[in-house]
């Protein structure tokens, strides 16, 4: 029902019930039946069996008054009654007026005609229909203003589009948003189309093969408090499946992209730092050799020696698993080694310790292995919040640190490969419980893995553990620091220093940012409770070239971690042969006083690294550090050169650099 009209149905529901109630005399008795001679009869016919009691003047006004408020009583509470009735029918929910205004641009300038969406949203998961969508066209200085009525607790959310132009984010404006958002920013990037295909080392097409696709360099809009939150739209991962022709496709913002084809009859091919510019991808793959399958054979014996009937055997690489028999025996059927991991069998069950047995060698026949499976151990305990209340139905998590078999590769949890023995739900109490833990030190944690509420350090047998919210134990990491500007050295306050976890699959990594720190006046920052593993850090601060260091695998304890940030300069690097002509296809790779590869900004917001030279032999970048870098140019047909620049002046800033044969 359209609220307006839902509206006016109550209001006359609310009339219709008072000159109900004003027409009844106020006694809620409801309509008469009959005709009012036979009414009044009954009247008077009641007063005459009535008896006659005397009542003081005085009594009678109290009384009359008494009786009339309780009449009006009654029948206040019926409208009452009738409102609720009504309202929870209707499911009128009380508004609020949003009011904001903002602009649209695209590589810094503003985009007239672009259009704004603005809609109603229950959550960032779920939107509404649409239907009730407004759309806002910019003005010729891309500008919009608007005013938007939402229910009470939604947000509302703002979209830009334009022709051939991708939206970057969607904005979210939190119902707890005070006041008019002003001075809003919407960006939009051009369109690309990332393309490719998928064929043998033959050149057949392969059909069937599913391709996967991750923005390598993703971008996030930071935002000031929670009241204003942004999603990221454009494609920063996505999976499709190879037809007859063995293409792929997807319509991209500019950026850097990993590409990757799998298919189960076939290896794996990938390309990395790839650009939509640079498509089509061709992606090759390697018939599989079905002769490198292996069968893995052997027994399972618990804590006692005996055979263990119904333990879990896996191959952890490829993931075949089975259950031992009745005597522990096991069959592990088409095992494959994985080319970047040692090959290992797993085996755990009930009230034993999981373990891991790795395989020295692949062959058609491995084994009979011998798998003893100790003791499992148990850890368990109470959370508890700072006034020593049960805490119910948080997440814990056992911690620990484990390597593949190159030693290089730190991952959460030694026990997440077999299952979900890794975390648990307290109950209703608070109360947790692990079991079939292994004899070694853990770290029971609540909450987020890379921040957690409480921790505390032990070894199984235990369950007397107390996890109170706001009391951290166990191997954690201490970073700070202070950020200078690299120029003057003087402190700068306000900087993002961000903390981000790295995550590694076979040779390739992704991160996610974990923690956001602020430094102070003078410039230093802290951040506590870091779990063991690999990170690399940033700090950002507007008008300065982004600092950012190398992925690290960072042990417990204390770590310093200092940043220099230079203004932001813009720089034109020109590559010539020794004739002079434009050395067309080097790539071009700026390096900051660290070493650090620096992401070379393109005019339209894309950034990647390295940047082949435009037709011309130039690269124009943005975001550069005012001080000290490095440049270095590659070409296929000429030795590599690297030239020390200093960029600290005002600039204009040029680099000539030219390739000797």
């Amino acid at each position: 029902m359209n609220p307006r009209a839902g509206l006016f149905f109550v209001l006359a529901l609310l009339v219709a019930g008072l000159a109900w109630w004003i027409l009844d005399g106020g006694n809620g008795a409801g309509p008469i039946e009959g005709s009012g001679e036979a009414q009044a009869e009954e009247e008077e016919e009641g007063r005459a069996a009535a008896p006659k009691t005397e009542v003081p003047e005085r009594e009678r006004s109290e009384e009359g008054f008494a009786a009339a408020g309780a009449d009006h009583s009654d029948a206040s509470s019926d409208i009452g009654d009738l409102v609720d009735a009504v309202g929870d029918v209707l499911k009128i929910e009380p508004k609020r007026t949003f009011r904001f205004s903002g602009r649209v641009v695209s590589a810094g300038a503003p985009v007239a005609g672009a259009e704004v969406i603005v809609s109603e949203e229950v959550s960032w998961e779920t939107v509404t229909d649409g239907s009730d969508d407004l759309v806002l066209t910019c003005d010729a200085a891309g500008r919009f203003s608007g005013e938007f009525e939402v229910r009470q607790n939604y947000s509302l959310a703002l979209v830009a589009r334009g022709y051939q132009l991708l939206p970057k984010d969607k904005l979210h404006l939190s119902p707890d948003l005070e006041g008019d958002a002003e001075d809003l920013e919407l960006e939009l990037f051009p369109a690309a189309e990332f393309f490719g295909s998928v064929a043998t080392e033959g050149g057949a097409v392969v059909e069937g093969a599913t391709v996967t696709l991750e923005l390598t360099n993703h971008w996030a809009r930071n935002r000031a408090g929670n009241n204003l939150q942004s999603t990221y739209l454009p494609v920063s991962f996505d999976e499709q499946t190879t037809g007859p022709d063995g293409q792929f496709s997807w319509p991209v913002a500019s950026g850097n992209y990993q590409v990757r084809a799998k298919h189960e009859d076939y290896g794996e091919d990938s390309d990395w730092e790839v650009s939509p510019e640079e498509s089509p991808v061709e992606l090759k793959l390697e018939v599989r050799d079905q002769g490198s399958k292996s069968r893995i054979v052997g027994r399972v014996f618990g804590p006692d020696g005996r055979p263990k009937a119904g333990a879990t055997v896996l191959f952890a690489t490829s993931g075949p698993r089975t259950k031992t028999d009745a005597n522990g025996e096991f069959m592990l059927q088409d095992a494959e080694e994985h080319w970047a991991m040692e090959p290992e069998v797993l085996a755990w069950a009930e009230g034993c310790a999981p373990v891991g047995v790795p395989i020295s060698e692949m062959a058609e026949l491995v084994g009979p292995l011998r798998i003893d499976l100790p003791r499992g151990g148990v850890l368990a305990g109470v959370v508890l919040d700072e006034d020593d209340r049960p805490v119910a139905f948080r997440t814990v998590t056992l911690m620990g640190l484990r390597e593949f078999g190159d030693g290089s590769i730190p991952v959460k949890n030694e026990l997440s490969v077999f299952g979900d023995l890794d975390d648990l739900q307290t109950d209703a109490e608070g109360r947790f419980r692990f079991e079939s833990v292994p004899a070694k030190q853990l770290t029971v944690a609540l909450g987020n893995l890379y921040a957690p509420e409480a921790s505390v350090l032990a070894f199984p047998d235990n369950d007397q553990l107390v996890l109170r919210i706001g009391e951290l134990q166990g191997p954690t990491i201490t970073v700070q620091g202070r950020v200078i500007d690299g120029a003057t050295g003087a402190p700068l306050p306000n900087v993002d220093v961000t903390i981000n976890q790295v995550s590694r699959v076979g040779s390739g990594w992704s991160a996610s940012s974990i923690r956001d720190l602020i430094t102070d006046e003078n410039g230093m920052y802290r951040g506590e409770g870091l779990p063991p593993g690999e990170y690399y850090f940033e700090a950002m601060l507007e008008g300065y070239a982004r600092g950012k260091t190398a992925p690290v695998v960072e042990e417990a304890g204390e770590k310093t971690q200092d940043f220099a940030l230079y203004p932001e300069r813009t720089v034109r690097v020109v590559v010539r042969k020794a004739d002079g002509t434009p050395a067309a296809g080097a790539s071009v790779t700026i390096l900051d006083a660290t070493g650090h590869a620096l992401t070379i900004w393109s005019g339209d917001g894309s950034g990647r690294t390295p940047v082949q030279v435009d037709d011309s032999g130039v690269v124009v970048a943005h975001k550069m550090p005012g001080g000290p870098a490095t440049v270095r140019v590659r070409h296929h047909s000429f030795e590599d050169v690297t030239r020390s620049v200093d960029w600290s002046g005002e600039g204009p800033h040029e680099v000539i650099i030219e390739l000797e044969d």
